[in-house]
């Protein structure tokens, strides 16, 4: 059982968050609308223009909606605990975790961004073994 419990996200991040829920559902038959160049651009994405602020709401829609996918997936029994982001977490520090993962994991650009995303989460906040 874990002990934290993934953030709620607050209004617009939860329309973001349940869009990409479903894109995520696409993705597992074999289909990636992102990967990790085209998230981070978007993470790193300069908020002093309409489209840098757009696409920094994009990333943080998808990170959201990787973490909400995993908690809903280890609810469902389909996934062991893999993800303890605690509780309250922000999802500008999930923002800062993915992009501290790519800059370490330079050669894994070109893969799949929720794949990407999960490790990196997995990484920093990894459940107790059991």
């Amino acid at each position: 059982m874990r002990t934290h419990r993934h953030t709620r996200m607050p209004g617009s991040c939860w329309a973001w968050s349940f869009t990409l829920l479903i894109l995520a559902a696409g993705a597992s038959a074999g289909v990636n609308y992102y990967d990790g160049e085209k998230l981070v651009a978007l993470c790193e994405a300069n908020t002093a223009t309409a489209r840098g602020l757009t696409d920094l709401s994009v990333c943080r829609g998808f990170l959201a909606a990787v973490v909400d996918t995993a908690a809903t997936l280890e609810d469902w029994e389909k996934l062991k605990p893999y993800l303890c982001v605690p509780t309250g977490t922000p999802v500008a520090a999930l923002r800062q975790v993915f992009l501290n993962y790519m800059q370490i994991h330079t050669e894994d650009w070109q893969k799949a961004a929720s794949s990407l995303a999960l490790n990196a989460f997995n990484e920093q906040w990894p459940c107790p073994v059991d």
